[in-house]
């Protein structure tokens, strides 16, 4: 079988409306928040924005089509990850964390769970998130840690007529929804039961914005995507019917590792969004200014040396995160692996390639005024969200590297 191909007809049209919405309305997104001082305003500010792409079908397209959606593949979120991302990382980042927030019902939801909780996803109308209530205060590294550890803090506890949830999380995008009362559906991670030798038992539930008890305790200031929000929320006393438990009691490890293996992969190509962008402003920068002198800049031996650098990095990275997607629509043995290749070359190669750009630009890339430091702000959050390279993927890595039954050639094409 092989892997690597054309964008079939379906996914061409898809990444030109991408680009064309991008390049239409998402492009307003940094003039609408540029003046507004707070995380939370411009968050609310990019609410028409977000619901034009709902309007738009966007969020509809990245829902696979097994629950009701136009997905047919991690190929087709890369195709519009790519476009929105070169454009505005906010609006982006917010439509691709509700898709996550989601994950956890197609990986273990049953059909009617998914019936019930997808509908209002897929209408194409208003402005739904999702949330995946996972990371919390203290950090999610060590999530499955035995006692005396805290790991997981969040309780899941069995109540007469189904659960009670308490527990806070943190760094959870939108989780607090438009109106600081809750996303409007949260899969929350918790602490079942421990077992007879401490052993934690993770499982996840499902938490409509009916049943949620929610207190929000900070909204971050984050220096990179700053119209996105990832508070700090408790969730109090939140009782949940029985049977809006995902999956079984003691599965929520592997559905989180799951739901993180997909999203590893679009990372890299959200660095790819970021390093096109970057690159395509140096360009143009490059054969417009002289900087006082007789030549333009990109008439320089260096100049010109280090753009070519950095389209060799696009091109890299773009190869590896789209190989990682179409692995995961494969099934790969080696998808896993390419996924985290994906996240961790991807990721850090964005934060030093804009970082050689600005040194082309020069100081006035430190000018606000210039998209460059902005470019280079939100890269920064790429290697650090999504699990984090060095607590958690570099480890994931390890442990793949530490199995008897580790091949290096998983990874070829089959």
């Amino acid at each position: 079988m092989v892997v690597l191909k054309n964008l079939s007809s379906q996914q061409l049209e898809l990444r030109n409306r991408s680009r064309q919405f991008a390049n239409d309305v998402l492009s307003q997104v940094n003039p609408a928040i540029k003046s507004l001082h707070t995380s939370r305003e411009r968050f609310l500010a990019t609410a028409p924005f977000y619901e034009s792409l709902v309007k738009e079908g966007f969020l509809f397209n990245m829902i696979p089509q097994p629950f009701g959606g136009g997905a047919t593949s991690c190929l087709d979120m890369a195709v519009m990850a790519e476009e929105f991302y070169a454009v505005d990382s906010n609006v982006s980042l917010t439509a691709f964390a509700s898709i996550l927030g989601l994950s956890p019902i197609f990986i273990a939801g049953n059909p009617q769970q998914a019936e019930k909780h997808l509908s209002i996803f897929l209408k194409k109308e208003g402005k739904p998130i999702a949330a995946f209530a996972s990371s919390e205060p203290g950090g999610s590294a060590n999530v499955n840690a035995p006692r005396p550890a805290v790991g997981l803090s969040t309780r899941i506890d069995a109540a007469k007529d189904g659960w009670v949830l308490n527990g806070s999380k943190q760094w959870v995008s939108s989780s607090c929804g438009w109106d600081n009362k809750g996303a409007d559906l949260l899969c929350v991670s918790g602490r079942s039961e421990l077992s007879e030798t401490d052993d934690p038992e993770v499982s996840i539930v499902i938490l409509p914005k009916e049943n949620i008890n929610i207190e929000v305790e900070d909204i971050f200031e984050t220096v990179g995507h700053t119209a996105h929000i990832t508070p700090r929320i408790s969730l109090h006393d939140c009782h949940i019917p029985k049977d809006y438990l995902l999956g079984s009691l003691g599965q929520g490890k592997q559905i989180i590792e799951q739901a993180f293996t997909a999203t590893a992969a679009l990372v890299g190509v959200f660095a790819v969004g970021l390093m096109r962008a970057a690159f395509d402003f140096t360009l143009n920068y490059a054969k417009s200014e002289n900087k006082g002198g007789l030549h333009r800049i990109l008439d320089y031996q260096a100049v010109g040396y280090a753009l070519s650098d950095a389209k060799m990095q696009i091109e890299a990275v773009r190869g590896l995160a789209y190989r990682a997607c179409i692995a995961q629509d494969n099934n790969e043995k080696g998808a896993h692996e390419l996924a985290l290749c994906s996240k961790v070359y991807g990721s850090e190669t964005a934060v030093k390639m804009i970082t050689d750009l600005m040194r082309v630009v020069g100081v006035d890339s430190y000018n606000k005024d210039l998209p460059l430091s902005r470019y280079l702000m939100d890269a920064l959050a790429l290697p650090l969200f999504d699990g984090g390279n060095m607590g958690v993927r570099r480890n994931q890595y390890h442990q793949i590297l530490m199995s008897d039954s580790y091949n290096s050639l998983d990874t070829l094409l089959e």
